[in-house]
């Protein structure tokens, strides 16, 4: 099965901002690794921060599988959806 590429998108507000001490060795390499992925420091730093945001201690992959999609892309279609009185009544159906 193809492991599919999932788009991040970064959406920036000029909420806040941060400034970093480090040596000038440190900046050297931040600028750098930015360049080579011909981008700016502060999206460089962002796409880290949400890289180990969105990291798993466990080793798990959030990416959804085929199933997952193939329901996602169903239910969004309003197919499947069921629903309930009571949360009784879902426990129920589900046979709990």
């Amino acid at each position: 099965m193809e492991k599919k590429e999932v788009q991040k998108k970064t959406i920036r507000t000029r909420a806040a901002r941060l400034t970093i001490d480090c040596s000038t060795e440190q900046k050297k390499k931040i600028k750098m690794l930015a360049a080579s992925k011909e981008m700016t420091i502060t999206d460089f730093m962002l796409e880290l921060v949400e890289e180990k945001y969105t990291w798993c201690p466990l080793g798990l992959s959030h990416i959804p599988n085929d199933e997952t999609i193939t329901s996602i892309e169903a239910s969004e279609r309003g197919e499947g959806i069921r629903s309930f009185n009571s949360i009784d009544d879902l426990l129920e159906d589900l046979g709990i």
